[in-house]
């Protein structure tokens, strides 16, 4: 796997790539990765319309998500509502980031189904 920055995500090692969040990742409970990404994930293989259930491990909290590829090939990731709120309550003016000043979700690849999340202010 590359190392390097793709879009809003960096890729640090193998085993941990970093997620600058914006306004899709508070409302829409979602983000697109990078096809680079792909390895991380274990979803080399993904074809349209494939899917592949994962957890979020944050603390002692555990929350379901979702990597899937839609009909033109993009891939994403996509959580339900009570990641969302667990960001929303972390994080409740988002909106007043400044661009690029968005906090970073950080994720370490634990097994091939759950990758623990944590989170740190914006130094890029």
């Amino acid at each position: 796997m590359e190392v390097g920055i793709f879009d809003s995500w960096r890729i640090i090692s193998s085993s941990l790539i970093i997620k600058i969040t914006d306004r899709s990742v508070f409302e829409y409970n979602m983000s697109g990765i990078p096809q680079e990404t792909r390895t991380f994930w274990s979803i080399d293989d993904f074809i349209s319309g494939s899917s592949k259930s994962i957890q979020l491990l944050c603390g002692n909290n555990k929350f379901e998500a979702t990597l899937l590829m839609d009909v033109t090939g993009r891939t994403r990731i996509a959580w339900r509502s009570d990641f969302r709120d667990f960001l929303l309550n972390k994080y409740p003016y988002w909106k007043d980031f400044e661009q690029f000043k968005f906090p970073l979700l950080c994720f370490r690849n634990m097994s091939e189904s759950q990758y623990e999340v944590s989170f740190e202010m914006n130094k890029f």
